[in-house]
């Protein structure tokens, strides 16, 4: 609601943890920027290093977003098996 928006609202990235990272290998998670609300899909094993680097400014979103698949080319790639 309201009071979780505007308690997450100073944050420049969020990670979404989904059943695609629990059920599907290798593991990934969705990073979405604030600003243009684009999502890339992350391997869990490179998450950190990624958000420590644009938190740095040693990347850039674009740059991270040409090296990574956007989370719909991702899920059309990855369906859930039912």
């Amino acid at each position: 609601g309201r009071k979780f928006l505007k308690k997450v609202e100073n944050l420049y990235l969020r990670i979404t943890i989904d059943f695609h990272t629990v059920k599907i290998s290798p593991s990934t998670v969705t990073l979405r920027d604030r600003d243009s609300l684009d999502q890339i899909r992350v391997n869990t094993a490179e998450v950190c290093s990624l958000i420590n680097s644009l938190s740095l400014g040693k990347t850039t979103w674009a740059a991270a977003a040409a090296t990574h698949p956007s989370q719909d080319e991702w899920l059309k790639q990855n369906p859930l098996e039912e």
